[in-house]
């Protein structure tokens, strides 16, 4: 799922402290981020300007990263290729079932 403004703002909290958060509202009631309250009750400041930009940086990842998902999808099931293998071997298996995937769907 493509990333939104309050997977940013748990990214930029995530950065800054290891320690659990709270976000109160929504990605459509979120307007004030001077404040994002910390489990610990410290207060941690940061601006929307902020968490937009961790945003156009967390899109771009995902961008970066859709050959990943479709092989994921393209692959067949985990039993059905060890099935294969144990028919085939492992160098048919490759060349059968994982070569054309990649190749379908190269890094970017």
């Amino acid at each position: 799922m493509e990333p939104t403004i309050i997977d940013a703002i748990k990214s930029v909290c995530r950065k800054h402290h290891d320690e659990g958060f709270s976000i109160f509202g929504d990605e459509n009631t979120i307007t004030d981020l001077s404040t994002t309250e910390l489990s610990s009750g410290e207060s941690l400041k940061f601006t929307f300007e902020d968490a937009t930009t961790e945003l156009a940086s967390l899109k771009a990842e995902y961008v970066t990263q859709a050959y990943a998902r479709d092989r994921i999808t393209a692959y067949p099931s985990t039993g059905d290729q060890l099935d294969y293998i144990y028919h085939n071997g492992v160098a048919k298996w490759k060349t059968d079932m994982i070569d054309p995937v990649k190749t379908k769907y190269p890094k970017g």
